[in-house]
């Protein structure tokens, strides 16, 4: 038998229900029931009020329960950028990327916000030695901004001319530049 089958969902804004607690003194729980000390005069509360009155009465404000007190969400700011260097085969990397379609089995991207994420990438494949890893978020190639899939690839378009480039990201709350340098 579930002792649970019969019971009603919490109430999380529910005033807590009154408990017993035999270490408080007789007068703290006559003080919570506000039940009048023996032989002292009823409150005014507790006196009759006439119906006119008790309009003319400001209404009373009700506070909100006390529920859990959640901190905010303070992240540490971002440090200094970490470099990184790679040195890398400028005919390895001009094979990775006249084949798009190698590349994609190696290497799964996503856009995230105004940044393309990594979603997965490949041990041993050349994304993973220029660096990149699960879960980097590439804001920057060669100082072009890449906000989405096609510019990531528009970006790899002009690296041909060059033989050294940046590739900056948010790896977790640290910012890495890592500086690539194409080998002949």
């Amino acid at each position: 038998m579930d002792p649970y089958a019969n019971a009603l969902p919490l109430d999380p804004y529910a005033p807590p229900a009154p408990t017993a607690h035999p270490e408080r003194s007789q007068g703290a729980a006559r003080a919570e029931s506000k039940e009048p000390a023996p032989g002292s005069a009823p409150a005014a509360a507790d006196k009759p009020v006439a119906l006119s009155e008790a309009r003319a009465q400001p209404a009373r404000s009700r506070r909100a329960p006390a529920g859990p007190v959640i901190p905010e969400l303070e992240l540490p700011p971002l440090a200094e950028i970490t470099h990184q260097r790679v040195r890398i085969p400028r005919a390895e990397f001009d094979g990775a990327l006249d084949d798009f379609t190698a590349l994609a089995q190696v290497i799964q991207l996503a856009r995230d916000h105004d940044r393309v994420r990594v979603i997965d990438v490949s041990r041993g494949s050349f994304p993973y030695r220029l660096g990149l890893r699960a879960g980097d978020k590439i804001s920057s190639i060669a100082g072009a901004h890449v906000a989405d899939l096609d510019a990531a690839a528009g970006v790899y378009a002009h690296l041909e001319s060059t033989d050294r480039f940046t590739i900056e990201l948010l790896r977790g709350h640290r910012r890495i530049a890592i500086d690539v340098r194409l080998t002949r």
